[in-house]
């Protein structure tokens, strides 16, 4: 893939995207809003070039919750 003309990414919009969407700051999300969290971030990443990409070849961009708990905390 050709990153020449890549554009650094914002994290500020980011964070402050999820804290609108969310309601709260990224790092005090409550635990019971974890997965609507997880499922906003899954949406923001299908809907990146990298993203579309990826899913039009058939390949995951992330993993669930329980597989990245299953394959680390053994």
């Amino acid at each position: 893939m050709d990153y020449s003309n890549k554009k650094d990414m914002n994290h500020a919009i980011l964070y402050k995207s999820i804290e609108r969407e969310q309601g709260f700051k990224w790092d005090e999300i409550p635990s019971e809003k974890f997965s609507d969290y997880c499922a906003y971030l899954q949406k923001k990443i299908d809907n990146t070039k990298f993203g579309r990409i990826n899913k039009s070849k058939g390949n995951i961009n992330y993993s669930s919750y329980e597989s990245y708990l299953s394959k680390h905390l053994k």
